[in-house]
């Protein structure tokens, strides 16, 4: 079960230092961001990043980091509806969408980070 032991050491990391408005340290998302991308499927993905997201916020980079591990716009917005709420810097959001193939995918990312 080596998510679950992620879990944990991730929640011990996350409690032992907090940081200003809960935003990731660089080394808690490097943790984070090598799990995600060592899962093989998708939704194991998703679950880490809603996993890493409860208590935590990301900023564009990070969030761009996360969104590029997955190869299509419809996975890319199911990540960005878990990330937008956690961005701690919004007016760097809009390069979030450089990273979409399609223009309604766009559109659909706009909505997602103007409604969080």
């Amino acid at each position: 079960m080596p998510g679950l032991l992620f879990v944990c050491l991730f929640a011990a990391a996350a409690e032992a230092r907090p940081h200003p408005e809960n935003r990731m340290s660089d080394r808690e998302f490097a943790i984070l961001y090598r799990h995600v991308k060592e899962k093989t499927f998708k939704d194991d993905r998703f679950e880490l990043i809603e996993i890493g997201s409860l208590d935590s916020r990301f900023n564009t980079a990070q969030c761009r980091q996360l969104l590029e591990l997955f190869d299509f716009d419809d996975d890319r917005l199911r990540a960005l509806a878990v990330l937008a709420p956690h961005l701690t810097d919004r007016r760097g959001a809009g390069r979030l969408l450089d990273g979409f193939t399609f223009e309604t995918s766009r559109k659909q990312a706009t909505k997602l980070l103007l409604d969080r």
